[in-house]
């Protein structure tokens, strides 16, 4: 049995932050807020992104590289020898609570992929994010015989999934002659 998250595509995605976050930065980091930070709603400073550039550089920059990393963090050659020789920005910590709960939670990757990405964005996690992409994904993948592997892989309970797919069809069904 194949695990459901692999399955789980950008459209499965009900919150428009969240596929956002999944297109930028790739799907995984838009299951791990949704998994480890439901319902709150995180804003990413501007500075955010020079701290993680000054972090980089810090921990690369070997005084002959300069380009080489440019290129990867996107700056020009002389901003890196610049930020190398600079103290630490924000007093050699991350911008706000907001990314540094990112940062315990998620782990450094996710929040330098957000500051990167994000700068000065503000978005909301919702609280059932999960959730509807599992429900998406149980109406795309029901075949009729398949409930106990849909419970399975989804981490639900087989009550669930049959609810999922009676709405799904309910909301499918015939109208009546007076329904226009």
């Amino acid at each position: 049995m194949k695990p459901v998250l692999a399955e789980i595509s950008v459209a499965d995605i009900s919150s428009e932050h969240m596929q956002m976050v999944a297109e930028q930065c790739g799907l995984s980091d838009a299951i791990a807020l949704m998994v480890k930070m439901p319902g709150l709603e995180l804003y990413i400073p501007a500075s955010a992104k020079k701290f993680f550039d000054w972090e980089y550089v810090r921990g690369n920059y070997d005084g002959f590289n300069a380009a080489t990393i440019a290129g990867r963090i996107g700056l020009n050659r002389m901003d890196v020898v610049q930020l190398s020789k600079s103290p630490a920005p924000m007093g050699g910590q991350l911008a706000n609570n907001h990314l540094r709960l990112v940062n315990e939670r998620c782990g450094p990757e996710v929040a330098q992929r957000l500051a990167k990405n994000f700068p000065g964005y503000k978005f909301y996690i919702p609280i059932n994010g999960l959730s509807m992409a599992y429900r998406k994904y149980i109406e795309r993948s029901f075949t009729g015989t398949n409930i106990q592997e849909l419970a399975l892989s989804c981490h639900v309970t087989e009550r669930y999934v049959r609810k999922v797919i009676s709405e799904m069809y309910y909301s499918t069904a015939q109208l009546s002659l007076f329904d226009k």
